[in-house]
């Protein structure tokens, strides 16, 4: 099989077996022509027979030359005897052509003439074969595609959990899971998208291939992983003969900032892209990149995104049927991830034919769920409150839409599989189905989101149907993405560009029993809150069948005994019985956390005994009783231990109960301390903070305190900490919070910027502040200050004071001050924006209609 890179008239050399006075033979192409050429040891001149078929570049051939003494020389091209035209005469070759050189493949030892282009399966017979023998050998080869090679479909959804998700997909279930295989134990390596995607297109650990987040902030995006992008997964599969596609999502930050939106990564023959700056994350009034040409899409039912990518596939399967060469389709529905922003209130947004179809059930409640004692997670766990009715609320409802996206994509699953069909591709397709990551519904706490080492989040589905594939079975070894890639590169017989760090799961078709991994390394971010540019530092861990050892950047750790504690709800890093474990599980994660390619497998002792089980013994069917915690216990200060407020709703007190904070150094998201449990305490005091986040570590909840204080006080109302200092404390803050819990003026060194950021303090001048009396709002709740553009999903205090005004102007009903911005809040700022005259058509996204914009943010803050 050969596939010119380029048709040039110097000659290509595919075979040659000749000396340096070229005594021997060799198999050629002079301007794409195919030659046969021989020469013994008495002949001047070589003999030779050229074709008068022109290999066209890009495209496989079958091609076969036959040196018969008697008969001469015979060329064929897919099957076909070619004629050809003979130089010299075939009786100069009567003597023999062997010599000690090597029998080489692409390349002419004597004259440096290598082939341009993909040559595979050579086959050197010790007869001449026949013109039926070749006939007969190309009719078996093209039973499949090219050396028998076959096509391959990734379908990967974006944040689908392996929580029962698969469950819903009934078409998905029958033409994949009850055809093929479906992995049980399948992780991913950096469970949030960008990381994860870079790990598919590079078969590479985060570590290694270096994207370790969705924005350049975190080291990652799309702008992180552009410049490996040319080594990659369809560059591979190119090169070994694919035509590649991919239809769908690509990588964050795709086709947004200085990455033209019509730009086409390189190895891709088609690429039907969503560019991020024109609505990837929109299931409606998006647009595609069709090959270097955007096309635009609506609202209309017929322009659901998933749909439309649906039908992209079945179009370019259908165009292949008449092709011999395999080809490789990632699928990348944005389902079921949310939406960012939506034209009928759902987010994630279902189509039309499917909403509803999960409205009156309930969300699955795990002993994980809303975790009641989060005593032996790191601090940034522990600084989440428990979800209130108003957040179990927004849960559930995007639990029933998540679902109710996926149905969509069961269609998806159907056409793929119909459209193949229809082509006679199907019998030699993989099809693989997967996700990016797994998604968190109120797990830990925990709800639309990703990122962290728990198994709701490094979970994902995955099932394999096609040629090879037994049918309807499972497999409980622990495998990865990475596997997945090496797979692939298998199945194609392409050579990868870089180690790969997984193993193909090929030995695990035939052979359930197979000898596997018995560890895997997952990496992760903890992400602390919704902004995804800020972490509270980073982690790795190592999963084995029966525990999960976690070490974070803080110098926390987390070790559960997945045996007795399925849901992870009582970590036993510091339990004295799992000292062993715990010693081997940390140098397994030490070769693991810098391992590439073969090293990175691991299938060594991954554990001790474990240890004596409790009394009774934890289970998903005996949950062992919360161990006692006080969230209200007392706070040790420097100057003694002080009873914070009562656990009841957290009250503004009218003195100051408690001891005013020492803040030496500026604090902000990620500092952890004794003075941030201060600081903490002082913002519950002040009615800024609830009840019970004294936790010593600065996370979203404290920095949302921190900006609430500062709006108050009159400090700053906008920006962000690095740009403004807002949720930040610098010198302003700490003076001011100086001011509150001290009386008498304040004598405070400011500069002349308004920014509350250290580089920006300079001693230019002294400024005079009064105290301010604790308790006292100075915005009323009824005049929100509104510093930034509020849409459907957002979330936080700014919202709360927006849903509080429009209940105090008679627009919202009272108790909806959720800060939460959903459909309710939608609907009401309509309400309001007619009534003020400022727009009552369209959309949040054409005429801003539903959207807190700057004309609707004016008008709620004239406050009349």
């Amino acid at each position: 099989w050969v596939r010119l890179g380029s048709s040039a008239s110097s000659a290509q050399s595919l075979i040659t077996k000749q000396d340096a006075n070229r005594v021997g033979y060799g198999l050629f192409t002079t301007e794409g022509k195919l030659s046969l050429q021989g020469r013994d040891a008495s002949a001047s001149v070589r003999y030779a027979e050229t074709g008068t078929t022109v290999l066209q570049p890009g495209t496989w051939y079958f091609i076969v030359g036959v040196a018969d003494r008697t008969g001469g020389y015979r060329l064929y091209v897919n099957g076909a005897q070619e004629a050809t035209t003979r130089t010299n005469a075939l009786t100069d070759q009567d003597g023999s052509m062997a010599n000690a050189w090597d029998f080489v493949i692409g390349a002419n030892l004597n004259t440096g003439n290598y082939a341009h282009g993909l040559i595979d399966e050579v086959a050197l017979y010790d007869r001449a074969l026949s013109s039926s023998e070749v006939s007969a050998l190309y009719a078996s080869a093209t039973n499949l595609n090219p050396a028998g090679r076959p096509n391959i479909v990734v379908i990967m959804t974006d944040d689908q959990d392996d929580t029962g998700s698969l469950s819903v997909m009934t078409k998905t279930k029958s033409l994949l899971q009850d055809q093929g295989t479906t992995f049980q134990n399948s992780f991913v390596d950096f469970p949030v998208c960008c990381p994860a995607r870079a790990s598919f297109m590079t078969g590479q650990a985060a570590h290694n291939h270096g994207v370790l987040g969705n924005v350049p902030e975190t080291d990652g995006g799309y702008q992180k992983f552009q410049p490996i992008e040319a080594n990659t997964l369809q560059v591979w599969l190119r090169q070994a003969g694919y035509t590649t596609a991919l239809i769908g999502k690509y990588l964050n930050g795709y086709g947004a900032g200085s990455v033209s939106p019509t730009y086409v990564p390189p190895g891709w023959d088609v690429w039907k892209g969503l560019p991020d700056s024109l609505g990837t994350y929109q299931y409606y009034g998006y647009s595609l990149n069709e090959n270097g040409t955007l096309t635009s899409y609506g609202i209309t039912a017929a322009d659901y995104q998933t749909d439309v990518l649906a039908q992209k596939a079945a179009n370019f399967i259908a165009g292949r049927s008449g092709s011999s060469e395999p080809f490789f389709l990632w699928m990348t529905p944005l389902a079921p991830h949310i939406a960012s922003k939506s034209y009928s209130s759902h987010s994630p947004e279902p189509a039309l034919r499917h909403l509803g179809m999960f409205g009156g059930v309930p969300l699955p409640q795990t002993q994980s769920f809303n975790e009641a004692d989060m005593s032996d997670k790191p601090a940034f766990m522990r600084e989440h409150s428990l979800l209130d009715a108003s957040a179990l609320t927004q849960a559930t409802n995007l639990f029933r839409d998540r679902r109710e996206s996926l149905l969509s994509v069961d269609d998806m699953v159907e056409k793929i599989v119909q459209a193949l069909q229809a082509a006679g591709k199907l019998d030699n397709t993989i099809i693989v189905y997967t996700s990016d990551n797994g998604y968190f519904q109120g797990e830990h706490r925990r709800s639309n989101n990703k990122y962290l080492v728990y198994e709701e989040s490094i979970r994902v589905p995955l099932v394999i149907r096609g040629p090879g594939v037994p049918k309807n079975q499972t497999r409980s070894q622990m495998v990865n993405t990475l596997d997945v890639v090496a797979s692939i590169i298998e199945l194609a017989k392409a050579s990868a560009g870089k180690a790969l760090d997984g193993r193909s799961l090929t030995p695990l078709f035939q052979n359930p029993a197979a000898p596997w991994r018995s560890a895997i390394l997952v990496q992760g971010a903890d992400q602390s809150g919704l902004d995804p540019k800020i972490f509270s530092g980073r982690y790795q861990a190592v999963r084995t069948p029966q525990y999960v050892y976690v070490e974070h950047t803080t110098n926390e750790q987390e070790l559960y005994d997945l045996t007795k504690d399925p849901y992870e709800l009582s970590s036993e890093h510091n339990n004295s019985a799992y000292v062993t474990v715990k010693n081997t599980l940390t140098q397994i994660l030490s070769t693991l956390r810098t391992c590439s390619g073969a090293s990175c497998w691991y299938a060594g002792e991954s554990s001790t005994s474990p240890p004596p089980a409790p009394s009774p013994t934890p289970s998903p069917t005996n949950p062992p009783p919360p161990a006692p915690y006080n969230l209200f216990a007392p706070i040790q200060t420097p100057s003694g231990p002080v009873q914070p407020i009562s656990g009841a709703a957290p009250s503004v007190p009218t003195s100051n109960p408690i001891v005013c904070p020492v803040l030496v150094r500026n604090l902000s998201r990620g500092s952890s301390g004794q003075d941030v449990i201060e600081l903490q305490n002082f913002l519950i005091a002040q009615g800024d903070l609830g009840a019970g986040n004294d936790t010593g570590f600065y996370g979203s909840l404290t920095q949302l305190g921190v900006q609430s204080f500062q709006r108050r006080n009159g400090i700053v109302s906008s920006g962000s900490p690095a740009t403004t200092g807002y949720g930040a404390v610098g010198p302003r803050t700490r003076a001011v919070i100086s001011a509150v819990c001290a009386a008498g003026a304040l004598t405070g060194t400011t500069g002349n910027n308004a920014r509350d950021v250290e580089d920006y303090w300079t001693p230019e001048r002294m400024q005079s502040a009064q105290p301010m009396n604790l308790g006292v709002v100075q915005n009323s709740l009824t005049c929100p200050n509104l510093y930034r553009t509020l849409s459907f999903s957002a979330r936080g205090n700014d919202v709360a004071e927006l849903q509080r005004f429009l209940i105090a102007k008679g627009f919202l009903s009272a108790g909806n001050d959720s800060g939460y911005f959903g459909p309710l809040t939608e609907a009401t700022v309509k309400k309001f924006q007619c009534n003020q005259n400022i727009v009552c058509v369209g959309t949040p996204s054409t005429t801003g209609y539903g959207t807190v914009g700057p004309r609707t943010r004016a008008a709620i803050m004239h406050c009349n």
